[in-house]
């Protein structure tokens, strides 16, 4: 029994100090490796994606090269958030957006500013300050920027801005403030309103198309921001000595690098504002990241320097926008163009009218076709029934005739046989090519007592006198019914005139031995005249 107490607690003191050997390198291996737990735990989460929205003015690729550092600037100055460029074509996609809250800050002109402050509830945080380096030097950096009115170099029939008048105009945007809206201004102030002074505007998109629509003669004069038609002499995108710019006194100058190339007032820059629903404390640490620090830039080969000034009083745009629009600017849709409809939409329509049109002519040619064939087909059967009819009333005719032993046939004014029936044909053979004697008598001359109804001699016959009817002359001999007798045969001949007016006679023939021994009358008690021997 002891030596079981004894083994028992041998065992139970190994099991102890096996556990604290366990706690011990537990505890070693966590002071050994402290980084193993607070790893896990230290991990951050990702940035808060933030949304800027800026207005495209030289094309995608000049707005991401522009902006995209100011993002990244941003983006480290406020790590916890991750600053993303959303580029935006017009103010329509910058209204939708904002309405759609779909971005948090946005980066306007100074116009479209005041449009979505007073539409939309934003809020300006700052101004852009911009400079361009011209030799080895950066010009003074200044808040405002200015309009440019450009010609061709060798139209020397356009010498100020009232010359324009009548001719075609390019510019930018409709809601580009130095590219539309301020030179707009400068017609108004001439005495013009480019909707009927003007013979057509035309908005290009950038700067540079604008450029290259007048150097190509496709518009008269145009409208680009001042600094950046500077910009683009600097870095030779525009040839020496080929245009010229309207200056603020109203002169036609050459264009110089490095000197004024402003042709209206000045007005602010940019403007970096905050949505409405967006962060205040954000917006702060934006507008102070934004004002502490310029960016250099270098965008299409030119060096520029990028400052940020408080929001500087944006009310000389207001007045402008009054004046060009109205009241309600924020609501209106600017310079009321068709331009501002896509360029595909006027050939498409133009097509599709023509079209239509082809397709409504088609359709009534081929109704009336329709209907003209169907009446024809209705006529031809007509026709056709009628033949039928007149063939069958011939066919009875004949069917009599032939039973009766008579027959019927029709001579001209020289005795040639133009008709036959079938009767007479079957005792006579074809008539066709034969004169009257020739036919019934094989005579070489016709035949004495002719039976050929004629106002000459005749051996016994009577006639009817047609004169006063609507087809026969008073007086005129021809126009008789005939009665002839013979020995064999009586023949009633009545005369008519064929198309051409010459006189046909139908003669009907009828034996005698059909007939008792008195003579008949038709039509009326004919009187008998006794023809001379």
């Amino acid at each position: 029994m002891l030596g079981r107490i004894v083994e028992w607690k041998y065992y139970d003191a190994q099991v102890r100090c096996s556990m604290k050997k366990t706690i011990l390198f537990v505890l070693l291996v966590l002071v050994c490796t402290p980084r193993l737990a607070p790893t896990v735990e230290s991990e951050s989460p990702a940035p808060h994606r933030v949304r800027i929205g800026v207005e495209m003015q030289t094309g995608f690729q000049s707005c991401i090269d522009f902006w995209q550092p100011i993002a990244n600037d941003l983006s480290k100055a406020i790590p916890e958030y991750r600053f993303v460029v959303v580029p935006l074509a017009s103010r329509v996609d910058l209204l939708r957006t904002l309405e759609k809250r779909e971005i948090d800050f946005a980066v306007v002109n100074a116009a479209l500013d005041a449009v979505v402050s007073d539409r939309y509830g934003t809020t300006s945080l700052t101004t852009m300050m911009k400079s361009y380096e011209v030799g080895m030097k950066m010009i003074a950096s200044d808040a405002t920027c200015s309009g440019a009115v450009i010609r061709r170099a060798d139209r020397s029939d356009i010498k100020g801005i009232r010359d324009i008048r009548g001719k075609r105009f390019s510019a930018v945007m409709p809601w580009s403030l130095t590219g539309w809206l301020v030179q707009w201004e400068l017609f108004r102030k001439h005495g013009m309103d480019p909707h009927t002074d003007l013979k057509q505007v035309v908005f290009e998109g950038t700067p540079e198309q604008v450029v290259e629509s007048v150097l190509d003669g496709s518009a008269d004069a145009g409208a680009v921001d001042a600094d950046l038609l500077n910009q683009m002499a600097r870095n030779k995108r525009i040839p020496d000595n080929s245009l010229c710019v309207i200056n603020r006194k109203g002169q036609a100058v050459p264009l110089v690098v490095g000197e004024d190339t402003a042709s209206t007032d000045a007005y602010l820059r940019w403007a970096f504002s905050k949505a409405a629903d967006t962060d205040d404390q954000l917006a702060r640490r934006v507008a102070d990241a934004l004002m502490t620090k310029t960016l250099n830039i270098v965008v299409d080969g030119t060096a520029c320097q990028v400052g940020w000034t408080i929001p500087q009083n944006n009310s000389k745009v207001r007045r402008l926008l009054r004046e060009l629009m109205g009241p309600q600017f924020a609501e209106s849709d600017g310079y009321p163009m068709p331009q501002e409809y896509p360029t595909w939409l006027f050939p498409v329509l133009a097509i599709g009218s023509g079209l239509a049109l082809f397709t409504v002519a088609f359709m009534f040619l081929r109704g009336r076709y329709r209907r003209r064939e169907s009446s024809l087909e209705e006529r031809l059967e007509k026709t056709r029934k009628e033949l039928i009819e007149v063939r069958a009333n011939r066919q009875r005719v004949d069917a009599i005739l032939a039973l009766a032993g008579c027959g019927i046939d029709i001579v001209d004014d020289e005795n040639q046989v133009v008709y036959a029936d079938s009767s007479l044909k079957r005792q006579y053979g074809d008539w066709h090519g034969y004169k009257c004697h020739e036919y019934y008598c094989g005579a070489d001359r016709p035949c004495s007592g002719c039976r050929r109804p004629s106002p000459t001699d005749q051996q016994s016959q009577t006639f009817l006198d047609l004169d006063g009817s609507e087809w026969a002359t008073a007086g005129d001999p021809h126009a008789k019914v005939h009665y002839i007798e013979g020995e064999e045969i009586r023949m009633i001949g009545i005369p008519f005139r064929d198309e051409g007016g010459r006189w046909l006679y139908a003669r009907i023939h009828i034996p005698l031995k059909a007939f008792s021994a008195s003579k008949p009358r038709s039509l009326a008690e004919p009187e008998e005249v006794e023809t001379a021997a």
